[in-house]
């Protein structure tokens, strides 16, 4: 919504148009758009082949649970709980992922010495593209870590933790790569109605095949080159 002065402009969103910034770039400037272009970090395109054949065979036993480093308004607390009362079948066993800042962090410990099924809380994981390789569905926010879940195709629900991830949350819904929660309110009503979509038929097969088409994790060495041929 205002001028650049710029000879490139990088814009990682998904369903990002050029025609966009038709108005506030330069003619000259060139456009590094969408999730082609996302920068990951390496391990993501590393992993992404032994992720994919992971997938091959869809299956629904190990869901990570993901909503960022501080998670404010503890999305993570109503996600279990609604994974409790879905009751997941199954051998299903659920790891959470949380920053050691969490507020909510103590609590999240406690709740899941409760749960009716196998639940590990790490903190602090560095490395997150090996929980993500290693499990059958995400739930998580929105955000730079949905295309991290995309280059490595794993299906995920996406529950909007922010508005600024409304939109590109609602374009990997219409691309079939995630099912969206528009709001943390809502979670204990659609987690378990989108649980039972995903376990039916082909609906996880399809959507990690959809995911893997978003992005393929070498978004930075296509900014880099690019830089370079500047």
């Amino acid at each position: 919504d205002r001028a650049h002065d710029a000879d490139m402009l990088l814009d990682q969103s998904p369903g990002r148009l050029a025609s966009r910034y038709d108005r506030w770039l330069p003619a000259a400037a060139r456009r590094l758009l969408g999730p082609a272009y996302a920068l990951l970090r390496p391990q993501f395109a590393a992993m992404r082949q032994a992720s994919l054949e992971r997938r091959a065979s869809p299956r629904l036993s190990k869901i990570l649970v993901s909503m960022g480093g501080t998670d404010q308004p503890n999305a993570t607390g109503r996600v279990l709980a609604a994974l409790a009362g879905a009751n997941p079948t199954g051998n299903v066993a659920v790891t959470v992922v949380m920053g050691g800042q969490a507020p909510a962090l103590e609590s999240i410990l406690m709740q899941a010495t409760t749960l009716p099924f196998a639940c590990e809380v790490q903190v602090d994981v560095a490395d997150m593209a090996t929980p993500m390789s290693a499990s059958d569905l995400a739930i998580g926010a929105g955000g730079g870590s949905a295309l991290e879940r995309c280059s490595l195709g794993l299906p995920a629900i996406v529950i909007v933790l922010a508005e600024n991830q409304r939109a590109g949350t609602k374009e990997l819904a219409a691309q079939g790569a995630v099912a969206a929660i528009a709001a943390v309110a809502e979670i204990s009503t659609e987690l378990p109605r989108l649980l039972e979509t995903l376990r039916a038929g082909s609906a996880l097969g399809a959507m990690a095949h959809a995911a893997a088409r978003v992005c393929d994790g070498l978004g930075t060495d296509r900014v880099v080159a690019a830089m370079g041929a500047c």
